[in-house]
């Protein structure tokens, strides 16, 4: 599997000691975006600092912004990996998100290729809005619950 070290922008961030950031990190890289940015993003929809994230604490923000991929059968990493090796990606494993960018896995270590992708969504345009206006959240939320 090809695969490139990438904090996301944590070392340059606010926070550079942040732990369990996987989420906020493969969103900076998938998006081109300082990682501060989606760090308060997904902070809105309760995540908090070294605790890891919910579901219910991204996809609101993934289901907006970009494609969600239906996943039929089983998928491991390495076959995610060579069915779309173009364009940007949003992957999730158990336990763990990563970014593939045109066919190159993107994290703070390398992951092992028979893992399984949980979930995925395609990236196509910019991050431009961000979801500060709170009636926009709480029913983002409300749906997840």
């Amino acid at each position: 599997m090809k695969w490139q070290y990438d904090d996301g922008g944590v070392k340059k961030s606010k926070r550079p000691h942040t732990t369990k950031g996987c989420v906020v990190r493969a969103m900076a890289i998938v998006w081109q975006q300082p990682y501060d940015v989606f760090y308060e993003e997904v902070a809105i929809l309760g995540r908090t600092c070294g605790r890891g994230s919910y579901d219910r604490e991204f996809h609101p923000l993934l289901d907006q912004h970009a494609v969600r991929l239906p996943l039929f059968g089983a998928w491991s990493l390495a076959s995610f990996q060579i069915a779309h090796d173009i364009g940007r990606y949003f992957v999730v494993r158990y336990g763990h998100a990563i970014a593939l960018v045109d066919g190159v896995w993107h994290d703070v270590a390398q992951d092992r290729p028979d893992h399984v992708v949980t979930h995925a969504w395609r990236i196509e345009k910019p991050w431009t809005q961000p979801m500060r206006e709170a009636r926009t959240i709480k029913r983002l939320v409300n749906k997840y619950q």
